[in-house]
C-alpha cells in the first residue's frame, strides 16, 4: 500500500503543544483523506473527501495496523504503539519540520560563514560568529595583514576549545 501525504501547510508560529499543519493525505495515488492539528496539544484529525477515500482510509488503517507495533521513548518511559494513518501523518510532518528547519539552518550557517569565522564547542547548532564589520572573509583574505587577524581569531579560538567550521577557508587555516 502506498501512502503519501502532500500539499503540507505548516504554521509553526501558532503551534503551541503540537505541530499546526493541514495536508493531503493520498492513498495507492488516489487524494483520499485532508489532515490536520490545531497546534494546542490535541490529535490530528483525518477527515475523507468521499466514499472512496472512507474506503482507502479504512484500508489504510489496517494495513497499518498489521505492521509491526513501533517503540516510542519519551524522556524515561518506553511503550509499544500499535501502527494508525494518524501516527503515519505525525510522524511524516515531524520528520518534514526537522527537514525545513535543518535546511534553513544550513542556508544560515552558509551566509554567515560567507560573513566570518564559525566556532562552537560541540554542538553546531549552536555556534560563534566572529566578523568583521563592513567586511567579508574573502575581503579579510585578500587585505596584506588579513591572514594574519584570521590566524589570530583562530588560534583564540583554538585556545579556548572551539572548533572551526568554517568550509571557505584555504586548509593552511585549519592545520
Amino acid at each position: 500500500m502506498k501512502i503519501e501525504v502532500k500539499n503540507v501547510r505548516v504554521n509553526l508560529a501558532f503551534s503551541e503543544e503540537t505541530i499546526m499543519f493541514k495536508a493531503d493525505v493520498w492513498i495507492n495515488g488516489i487524494k483520499s483523506c485532508y489532515a490536520e492539528n490545531q497546534g494546542m496539544g490535541g490529535c490530528t484529525n483525518i477527515s475523507w473527501y468521499n466514499d472512496i477515500g472512507k474506503s482507502l482510509f479504512y484500508q489504510a488503517e489496517k494495513y497499518l495496523n498489521g505492521l509491526p507495533t513501533k517503540t516510542i521513548t519519551y524522556f524515561d518511559k518506553t511503550w509499544e504503539q500499535n501502527q494508525s494513518l494518524e501516527n503515519f501523518v505525525d510522524d511524516f510532518i515531524d520528520e518534514y519540520v526537522k527537514k525545513k528547519e535543518d535546511e534553513r539552518f544550513t542556508k544560515k550557517l552558509q551566509k554567515d560563514m560567507a560573513k566570518g569565522l564559525i566556532f562552537s564547542n560541540n554542538n553546531l547548532k549552536s555556534y560563534r560568529l566572529v566578523s568583521w564589520k563592513n567586511r567579508t572573509l574573502a575581503d579579510l583574505l585578500e587585505l596584506p595583514n588579513g591572514t594574519q587577524v584570521i590566524s589570530k581569531e583562530i588560534s583564540k579560538a583554538k585556545q579556548e576549545g572551539y572548533t572551526i567550521h568554517n568550509t571557505n577557508l584555504p586548509q593552511y587555516f585549519l592545520n
